[in-house]
């Protein structure tokens, strides 16, 4: 991973930080460059494809939720007509 940083992009990241605050923007940075494929940049892209991924299948995944949710209320009312008919049929008896 190569993170190409202007000297004015880092200036604008680090305005207003302290010396402390600074040096520590530095030694992440660099972290991030050469870290392992487990490091923070790494799994936020994973992350951010996870998301894209699930963001992709949510229209046909809110499709089939309807979907299943109009066959259980049919079946809901279908249940629930047998219900009532058995409940008169116990009581005309």
């Amino acid at each position: 991973m190569n993170m190409e940083l202007e000297e004015d992009d880092l200036a604008a990241l680090c305005a207003g930080m302290t010396t402390k605050e600074v040096d520590r923007v530095h030694r992440l940075l660099h972290q991030w460059n050469v870290g392992p494929d487990s490091s923070f940049p790494v799994q936020l892209t994973l992350l951010t494809r996870a998301q894209w991924h699930i963001a992709a299948n949510l229209p046909r995944l809110m499709d089939h939720s309807r979907y299943s949710r109009l066959v259980l209320d049919s079946a809901s009312a279908i249940i629930g007509f047998i219900d009532v008919d058995v409940c008169l049929l116990a009581q005309s008896r």
